[in-house]
């Protein structure tokens, strides 16, 4: 992918909604993208941060919606940059074997690989980095990265994948179609407006405790058999109706990349059957030659969440919420 690439367009005049905040000086946490995000969304760089808005007393539903969406497209940026990656990777080991990737690939792979709970841990499961476990995201990737550098350091470059088939842990090659066809269908996007409408709905436009005192945006938890076996996880506040149940927290996170770590990780990575019918129907529509992002899509892949919330009305809610929400978010070039 040489050459530089078409000049990004030109920045958009803010909506109302933006005008009074005060707020467009307010940095981004992200790298920013020179990219219009959306019909009455502003520019990349243009708009309030989410770690802005967090400072605010109020904030409407657009203005959270759209600083989200564009934190979110970022987070696609990047899971887009992993499939690449996948790609390369695995085309350079048809070629020329472990040889044909060096040490740093190695590394980065056993990453993407951990990340995705594809990377076998020697004892018949897969690697696998709670972040119930963990105070703040820095701490589990680093983590991450000591476990991907001990890997390839004492193995060489991964060659091998594991996932799960028939009830239990499988391993094959990445040049295979079982795992590279599997890595393919989790290293996919989700389309921002359906997560930022998941946000708005766990958080109340960012407003509620869990997110501006845990930086969890998407109503997180966990269950755990005890209490006692809970207070082993550092990532974790008990809730207060039930003692057993966990709120992840993601301390130290002004970019919340823990939770947007965790919420992705939910659908693209999670074994056992979960979100598998969500994952192969965004397959079939990029098969199709879908994105994957557009705003149908997102009302498309929203029936497949209704294990997400216990809510019998949660999936009606979501649609209707992207329907509302997604003509002034979208990112450009994305609505349908």
């Amino acid at each position: 992918m040489g050459g530089r690439g078409p000049d990004p367009p030109p920045p958009v005049a803010p909506p109302a909604v933006f005008r009074d905040t005060g707020i467009f000086a307010a940095t981004d946490p992200w790298t920013a993208h020179a990219e219009v995000t959306g019909e009455g969304c502003p520019a990349a760089g243009a708009g309030p941060s989410l770690a802005s808005l967090r400072g605010l007393d109020e904030v409407s539903g657009a203005a959270f919606y759209c600083a989200m969406v564009r934190t979110i497209d970022r987070y696609n940026d990047r899971i887009d940059g992993e499939r690449r990656f996948l790609r390369g990777y695995v085309e350079r080991l048809h070629r020329n074997g472990p040889d044909g990737v060096t040490e740093e690939d190695g590394v980065r792979m056993a990453r993407i690989l951990i990340k995705y709970r594809a990377l076998g841990d020697g004892e018949g499961g897969a690697h696998y980095f709670s972040a119930a476990r963990y105070k703040s995201p820095s701490m589990r990737d680093a983590v991450i990265e000591r476990t991907a550098r001990e890997r390839v350091g004492r193995s060489g470059p991964p060659v091998d994948c594991v996932r799960w088939e028939g009830g239990g842990w499988k391993e094959g090659p990445l040049t295979g179609d079982g795992c590279f066809g599997d890595l393919l269908k989790k290293i996919q996007p989700i389309p921002s407006s359906m997560v930022a409408v998941q946000a708005m709905k766990e958080t109340g436009n960012g407003s509620s405790r869990q997110a501006r005192r845990d930086f969890n945006y998407f109503g997180l938890q966990a269950l755990f058999r005890s209490p006692e076996t809970m207070a082993e996880y550092s990532g974790c506040r008990p809730a207060e109706r039930n003692p057993r149940r966990c709120i992840l927290r993601f301390d130290d996170d002004p970019a919340f990349l823990g939770s947007l770590d965790e919420y992705f990780n939910r659908f693209n990575a999670s074994p056992l059957g979960l979100y598998a019918d969500f994952r192969e129907r965004r397959w079939d529509m990029i098969e199709g030659g879908r994105s994957g992002r557009s705003c149908s899509d997102a009302r498309s892949l929203a029936g497949r969440i209704g294990g997400y919330a216990e809510d019998p009305g949660y999936v009606e809610g979501v649609a209707g919420m992207i329907g509302a929400m997604c003509p002034i978010g979208c990112a450009a070039g994305r609505a349908e």
